[in-house]
């Protein structure tokens, strides 16, 4: 009885398509997501100034950062008049 090796050949072009489509897609998928987040952080800070305005947002800001909102101002030993109030 003789066997014969049965060999099958693939084409490495259409491999190489397919790898190529797949990275594309994965891409595709990637961009889509971080274009929904950065929607979506923009729609919450505009959203959070509609809400507080841009001087309470500044504020909280400093306090994010420094701790309190005068460590700044006070490095600094100048007032900051903001619509009106001092803030110490």
């Amino acid at each position: 009885m003789k066997q014969t090796a049965d060999t099958t050949t693939v084409d490495i072009t259409t491999t190489k398509a397919a790898d190529q489509q797949a990275a594309e897609i994965g891409m595709g998928v990637i961009v889509t997501v971080i274009a929904l987040s950065g929607l979506w952080g923009a729609t919450c800070l505009l959203s959070a100034l509609a809400q507080y305005g841009i001087v309470t947002m500044a504020e909280g800001w400093l306090q994010a950062v420094c701790g309190n909102s005068s460590c700044l101002i006070n490095a600094l030993s100048v007032p900051l008049f903001c619509v009106g109030r001092v803030i110490p």
